[in-house]
């Protein structure tokens, strides 16, 4: 997996070049400047752009900006500079490769645009836009003059380049209000975690890493919490048949999901797992009704009858008639259509209190018994929870604004507190576990925005769960081949023609994919 790291980690390994090696901190800018020459140069070209426009500000990042400005001139782009404030603003170092690039060349493909006459400026005219305003160092809300010029370079269509982080952004949560728009982020000596999750992935596009001169090993030296997952380390999660495996060495799950005003939902996550290779699935739910719907969907499926006292749904009356069943089971899939009232409420608080040691994934209306009123929540050790954000606003009490403020620290905070796993679904999906680690997917696109697909994946879970034992383990699969299955889909259907059916039906390929591609 690729290691992701907070900004005050990499400003940490800039003042150990600075401290202890005794490199002169204007050559480290001079050399990520032509790291990020070495990769703008070829995407240029491609774009066959020629007027470049780079926008700069008052710190460090501002001198990136003037530094990079130095290159592209002299590789013959037209380039026209926007300094946002006067040079006796600058820091020391933006200040230099000011004066140097005022100074360097006198030919009529450099020019600057001062401070004072930009209040009107437009940037249309531009086949690039460079952004070097803020930096990682930033946090908060721009002020109305950096929004005023934010707002004004994103509604053109250049190619937009932020350097290091998008002006706006905080780079360690993710989070934003108004915030340039990148196609590409060119970030400075780490990954920055905030970049790939949250609003970063909104508004950084596409992530490059250049390098200060220094090596990697300082930072890999100090750990991170935080990772992108890959295809090679999801290659090596893969489950494997023995040759003499049989249909319950290969995983049992039971299936408490669906009710009568959702019975699809039983359905959908009942067949992922079968998908995902797991040997034995069997569907009980709160309506007679989804036993048809399974035998007619897939002939293969076992359902399990249980007296719902014409609720239509579950309650705890049913637990008595399932224990043997829940006994027999390697994993509960628990909640997915299951209705939020109180008697399937009560259903699922029962089963995490009486069955403690067994594993469980808990999705959609089993999510409801986790909120800060209770007095005390239910056991979840052994359990993966899987919500969205709106679900996972309930959980906490939290708004939705108030979480993306800071995702990592409340999401681990969450899992430390319950003892649990936590998939917490976005348009990047994040797991947490309790140990305080935190794994981001970089799988998945916005076709996933359909009913039935947060069912297809607690299925696809519990399927992986049951055959590797391993909560972390189970997620990232999952996860990472659900959001895989999503991409195959749009090559074909595009994001808007896909639904959960036809999910299922490309499990099996996704599986084939990272398992061949990383051999």
């Amino acid at each position: 997996m690729i290691p992701l790291y907070s900004p005050s980690q990499v400003r940490e390994l800039d003042n150990f070049a600075v401290s202890a090696m005794h490199v002169p901190s204007i050559v480290l800018m001079e050399n990520a400047a032509l790291n990020i020459r070495e990769i703008l140069l070829p995407l240029l070209e491609q774009r066959d752009c020629e007027s470049v426009c780079i926008v700069c500000g008052k710190g460090n990042n501002g001198g990136d900006g003037y530094t990079v400005a130095r290159h592209l001139v002299n590789e013959g782009f037209n380039v026209t500079v926007v300094s946002l404030y006067p040079a006796s603003a600058l820091t020391p170092d933006a200040a230099t490769n000011y004066v140097i690039l005022k100074n360097s060349d006198t030919s009529t493909n450099l020019k600057f645009l001062d401070f004072y006459k930009i209040k009107r400026y437009s940037f249309t005219q531009f086949d690039v836009i460079i952004e070097a305003i803020l930096g990682s160092g930033f946090s908060g809300v721009p002020d109305d003059y950096i929004s005023g010029m934010l707002k004004q370079m994103n509604n053109t269509n250049a190619f937009k380049v932020a350097i290091d982080v998008p002006a706006g952004l905080n780079s360690d949560t993710g989070a934003a209000g108004i915030a340039f728009q990148s196609d590409i982020t060119i970030t400075l000596g780490g990954l920055k975690r905030g970049l790939f999750f949250n609003n970063g992935k909104k508004y950084s596009g596409d992530v490059y890493g250049a390098g200060i001169g220094i090596s990697d090993n300082y930072l890999e030296q100090k750990g991170t919490n935080t990772f992108l997952i890959t295809p090679e380390h999801v290659a090596g999660l893969v489950p494997h048949r023995k040759i003499d495996a049989h249909k319950y060495s290969s995983g049992k799950i039971l299936h408490l999901s669906g009710s009568k005003q959702y019975p699809g939902a039983a359905v959908l996550a009942s067949i992922a797992s079968f998908k995902t290779g797991a040997g034995a699935s069997v569907t009980t739910a709160g309506s007679s009704y989804i036993n048809r719907m399974l035998q007619l969907s897939e002939p293969y499926q076992v359902y399990e009858e249980f007296d719902d006292n014409d609720l239509g749904c579950f309650s705890p009356l049913a637990i008595t008639q399932l224990a043997k069943k829940i006994a027999w089971a390697d994993v509960l899939v628990i909640g997915s259509g299951m209705g939020a009232g109180e008697e399937a409420k009560a259903f699922v608080n029962q089963i995490c209190n009486d069955f403690p040691k067994k594993l469980k994934v808990i999705d959609a209306d089993g999510l409801s018994i986790v909120n800060p009123g209770n007095k005390k929540n239910p056991d979840l050790h052994n359990a993966i929870l899987t919500p969205h954000m709106g679900e996972f606003s309930k959980m906490t009490g939290l708004s939705i604004d108030e979480l993306r403020i800071n995702l990592p620290a409340i999401g681990s905070g969450f899992c430390l507190k319950h003892h649990c796993h936590l998939i917490l679904k976005d348009f990047v999906t994040i797991i947490f576990s309790p140990d305080g680690m935190i794994y981001i997917n970089s799988t998945g696109n916005a076709g996933l925005a359909k009913f039935g697909s947060g069912d297809v994946l607690s299925g696809m879970i519990g399927g992986f769960y049951a055959q590797v034992k391993n909560p972390l383990s189970a997620a990232i699969l999952a996860v990472y081949l659900h959001g895989l299955t999503a991409d195959i889909l749009k090559e074909s259907k595009t994001e808007l023609g896909y639904t959960a059916k036809d999910l299922l039906e490309k499990i099996p390929q996704a599986i084939k994919i990272i398992s061949g591609s990383c051999a």
